[in-house]
């Protein structure tokens, strides 16, 4: 008759033992009431096996029909191909798509897109030269004006063609996710939560950049077709073109139509990829959530688990979190510093488009206003996102049940809150952290400078 202290030596040695063949295979161990099967619980006996699997007879035929099928795409992995193939559609205008081979196809919309940037960027010197010459200089402030939008798409472009490898790899981690959790469980359920608001935000800033690029083209469709008037789409001057005549004006508002709309869509692109890896973040950490609650139950005896399976399970944890701050090092690498000056460059541009605006009554710079504050409040807006999920994190880990754990797990515990309290936000430098808070303040500002040129010229 073995004794109940043999049985226990012999179940923190099978632990042991398991823990160490994880290691060498994957990084990680999941093990959670939705993954049941017989082999996955080692340190039960049989008989407590066929028990386990007993109950959960539904979990089992649910995941054997999924490992039998490669085809069989349940809800998460539809929502994320979804979001995928919009990102793809978008980028059909600049020669884009998200690919697992890491190759860059140069179609003839990538050099489309490059010709457009630089003729774009010829009109501003152009209009400097045309102001001058006709010594009408309060007009310079009109190609100065522009800039929030065309320094800040050449901007994203270089972001883009520096970092496409880094955010595409962290649209892989999403997909990685998805195919970990091909079942109906609570974690399959947490993913499709978290890539329905993705999607859902990825439309809403869809419609208002549409309602935008509307505005864009109506207004001055509208006053040539009431008023007789020919406003031009764009606050600029075209090169060996009359826009007072009818045949310079179509001309013109073709090739600012062109430009305004590569504009629009690069703006949707380059804030559904920022988006899409922070929507990533932070079902990622409702998936962490989850485990605190499996913790916490191994610890409050809900679970038939040894205590050496509980370290490691917190060791696992500890892995993820690690993991979790790699990938918001690498978005911020790639987001931040760019940022900042993305919100200088917009700052000034809607300080000098707004007091145009005022002075000239200059009808072109309504849609570069509202374009340029659309986009800041929604950036700010994901930021704000990502500094809730933070506090989130932390709350995550004061909720557990820790005074049920042992000295060892307990002292963990604190070195992972103590890791919870380092912000992931995304700073602006001297402008702030990303958030709604510094949006509302830059508002002010926009709204002060703009008032004291007012009042000064």
């Amino acid at each position: 008759m073995i004794s109940k202290e043999t049985l226990d030596i012999i179940n923190a040695d099978l632990n042991a033992v398991y823990v160490t063949n994880s290691n060498k295979t994957r990084r990680t161990v999941n093990v959670c009431n939705d993954d049941l099967t017989p082999n996955s619980v080692p340190f039960l006996n049989n008989n407590e096996r066929l028990k386990t699997v007993g109950h959960s007879l539904d979990i089992k035929e649910m995941l054997e029909s999924t490992s039998n099928s490669n085809s069989d795409y349940t809800a998460h992995l539809k929502i994320y191909n979804q979001i995928i193939a919009y990102y793809n559609i978008l980028g059909i205008f600049f020669g884009i798509e998200v690919r697992h081979d890491w190759k860059m196809t140069h179609h003839f919309t990538f050099w489309l897109t490059n010709f457009l940037l630089l003729t774009a960027n010829c009109y501003v010197p152009y209009n400097f030269y045309y102001h001058i010459s006709n010594g009408d200089y309060l007009r310079i402030l009109e190609p100065l004006a522009l800039c929030g939008i065309l320094l800040t798409s050449d901007l994203k472009w270089f972001v883009f063609l520096k970092n496409w490898r880094v955010l595409f790899g962290l649209f892989f981690v999403a997909e990685k996710r998805c195919k970990e959790n091909l079942t109906n469980g609570t974690r399959a359920a947490t993913i499709t939560g978290g890539l329905k608001r993705t999607r859902t935000v990825i439309k809403a800033y869809t419609i208002g950049v549409i309602a935008v690029l509307l505005f864009y083209v109506a207004v001055p469709i509208k006053y040539y077709l009431v008023d007789g008037i020919f406003i031009p789409l764009m606050p600029i001057k075209t090169p060996f073109v009359d826009e007072d005549t009818l045949n310079g004006w179509l001309i013109a508002s073709t090739i600012h139509g062109i430009l305004g709309l590569y504009s629009g869509i690069s703006t949707i692109m380059f804030g559904a990829g920022f988006l899409i890896c922070i929507c990533d973040y932070i079902f990622l950490v409702e998936l962490i959530a989850l485990d605190w609650k499996d913790l916490n139950e191994m610890w409050n005896g809900e679970s038939l688990t040894s205590t050496a399976f509980r370290h490691s399970f917190l060791h696992n944890i500890c892995k993820k979190l690690q993991d979790m701050r790699s990938y918001m090092k690498q978005v911020k690498k790639m987001y931040e510093r760019k940022f900042f000056i993305y919100f200088i460059i917009s700052y000034l541009g809607e300080v000098l488009c707004l007091y145009q605006i005022n002075k000239i009554n200059w009808i072109p710079g309504y849609t570069t206003a509202c374009m340029v504050f659309i986009e800041m409040m929604f950036y700010c807006y994901v930021g704000t996102q990502l500094s809730i999920t933070d506090d989130k994190m932390c709350f995550y880990v004061q909720q557990t049940d820790w005074y049920t754990f042992n000295l060892y797990s307990q002292k963990m515990l604190q070195k992972i809150l103590h890791l919870c309290q380092q912000p992931n936000e995304i700073s602006l430098k001297s402008l702030g952290a990303l958030n709604m808070v510094t949006g509302t303040q830059i508002v002010k500002g926009i709204y002060t400078y703009y008032t004291l040129l007012t009042e000064l010229f």
